[in-house]
């Protein structure tokens, strides 16, 4: 007799009483790390600004004092960037990269502990934390505290399919996520309607608790944007529906299981036939592994989220998306998508071994183009020990662009 049908998305599951794995957690950080420094050795021996880390993070944190923390910049917050360059800007300048690099690692970590966290019920946890950093991409995600919202915003991700709290150290750790998350970027918008299902759903006092929260850092973060976005003037259109489909094809499908290189550059037909092919394997999948539906639809539908954002963004930029130009904007879906893939190893029947082999070629791929995106040396020593004395300096840094420091007075 076939199995009954699964409960619903993101419904509630019973009590989870087993230890947290703290070795296996503990392990797969320090593959994690080891991958990073493999990947982008330089990041970790001769540590740099990377764009907004400089232009923004450092200098406001020096000049704004404790205002930059609630400063929205772009329109939103930027909460635990923010509190990461709040805490360290008594650190020599010369030594600021490293400490950011530092809190960028040690958020990467917070999120594997999640992960590992007993409440997550997703299997294969190592190869979903390894698989972020194998999986085909250039490295802007992993560029300094800049673009680390993007690893970050998958502790809402996690909550959104984990149990519910059911003690009050759980619930903290729900809330600080839910609210440091959410202030750090947009996602907690691009996920609320996901949160407000869930609550629905499980009708829980937990679950409804943890939607008003999403909620809350939700209307912050557009408040923000209504008042503090820039004016970009009258939206341009969107781009066709070929040129966004033919997009997502390729940065997505294409990279992911052709090389980096000529995924991110396969022409439109190549691209819509990986488009296609994935969204194939993807509707197999939930057709045929129905006892995983309820963790493949939800980790779907922040994938879609994710995607609706894109195109609202680039709306009408879509065509400057070539090569991995703006990787880290797909650097999530890719993940989740490969999450999706790792799920379904245990599949019954023979199509357990169609996704074991979709993600060797995806690693296949990644070794294609092991190295990140390399970083430029700027000598950071000579600008900050000016920087130190005083100077007003306009510095260079990657990725080619400059800021304005007006230098550090010290009594």
């Amino acid at each position: 007799m076939p199995s009954a049908t699964p409960p619903p998305i993101i419904a509630p599951r019973t009590a989870v009483t087993a230890a947290y794995p703290w070795r296996n957690a503990v392990l797969t950080i320090c593959a994690v790390v080891l991958l990073l420094f493999a990947r982008r050795p330089e990041a970790f021996l001769h540590p740099q600004f990377w764009a907004e880390d400089g232009q923004i993070f450092f200098v406001q944190a020096d000049t704004a004092g404790k205002a930059a923390l609630i400063s929205p910049y772009n329109g939103y917050h930027h909460g635990l960037i923010r509190l990461v360059a709040g805490s360290v800007s008594w650190v020599n300048a010369r030594n600021l990269p490293a400490f950011y690099a530092i809190g960028s690692t040690l958020l990467l970590a917070a999120i594997v502990l999640v992960l590992f966290s007993p409440r997550v019920p997703l299997k294969f946890k190592p190869a979903l934390a390894l698989s972020l950093v194998l999986l085909p991409q250039s490295g802007e995600a992993f560029a300094g505290m800049t673009n680390t919202p993007w690893i970050t915003a998958l502790a809402l991700v996690l909550l959104l399919i984990a149990d519910d709290a059911r003690s009050a150290r759980q619930w903290l750790v729900d809330v600080g996520c839910a609210g440091l998350v959410g202030l750090t970027g947009v996602f907690s918008i691009l996920f609320l309607p996901l949160f407000v299902v869930r609550a629905a759903l499980r009708r829980t006092g937990p679950a409804i608790a943890l939607a008003c929260f999403v909620l809350t850092a939700a209307a912050i973060q557009y408040i923000s944007y209504l008042h503090f976005g820039a004016d970009r003037g009258a939206p341009a259109p969107f781009d066709s529906a070929l040129v966004m489909a033919a997009t997502f094809g390729r940065r997505l499908g294409g990279v992911l299981f052709l090389s980096r290189e000529s995924g991110s550059n396969a022409p439109v037909a190549i691209s819509l036939l990986m488009g296609g092919l994935l969204t194939g394997a993807l509707a197999f999948s939930l057709w045929r592994h129905a006892s995983n539906r309820r963790i493949q639809i939800a980790l779907l539908a922040c994938t879609v989220m994710l995607l609706i954002g894109v195109t609202l963004r680039m709306r009408g930029g879509f065509l400057g998306l070539g090569g991995l130009n703006g990787d880290r904007y797909f650097f999530l879906p890719k993940a989740l998508l490969l999450w999706v893939f790792i799920q379904n190893w245990v599949m019954p029947g023979i199509g357990r071994w169609f996704y074991r082999l979709a993600v060797a070629i995806a690693f296949v791929a990644t070794l294609t183009g092991w190295r990140f995106e390399r970083y430029r040396d700027y000598d950071w020593p000579t600008w900050a020990a000016k920087i130190e004395a005083g100077e007003n300096v306009v510095v260079p840094l990657n990725p080619g662009v400059t800021f304005r420091h007006p230098g550090r007075h010290h009594p």
